[in-house]
């Protein structure tokens, strides 16, 4: 599949092959992707809700906003005691200056950013 995207990306923008063969690998990933069960639990619990509720059936409170947090695993650094600004993070995460040396382009050009999103559309709009 990665080779087959791969080969795709390299055809002209304008290529109805491109197009062709790009449709028919959405809907590849699509249907190979596992997909939250149907809730018969009524409207309310259709969709993941803004400040995270809903998103597991059996546990609907499971992940609120507000809601206590339980680790996994001991953490490794000190966190301090303000949390950063979200702007700030968002920009240490998600962006690359020109001369970054720590960035590697993907071997088929796909961003991973792809499956993040596709992740939040699947588990948050799948129903709808």
């Amino acid at each position: 599949m990665e080779r087959a995207i791969q080969l795709t990306s390299r055809l002209p923008a304008t290529s109805k092959v491109r197009v062709t063969l790009t449709t028919t690998q959405v809907d590849q990933l699509w249907d190979s992707l596992q997909h939250p069960p149907l809730s018969y639990l009524g409207d309310e619990f259709s969709y993941r809700q803004a400040d995270g509720g809903s998103n597991n059936i059996l546990y609907p409170q499971l992940g609120r906003a507000g809601s206590a947090y339980a680790r996994s695993v001991k953490p490794m650094t000190k966190m301090p005691g303000a949390p950063p600004d979200a702007y700030t993070l968002f920009d240490s995460i998600f962006s690359r200056g020109p001369n970054d040396e720590h960035y590697r382009e993907h071997d088929n050009n796909v961003s991973s950013m792809l499956f993040y999103t596709a992740s939040i559309i699947i588990h948050g709009k799948s129903l709808g």
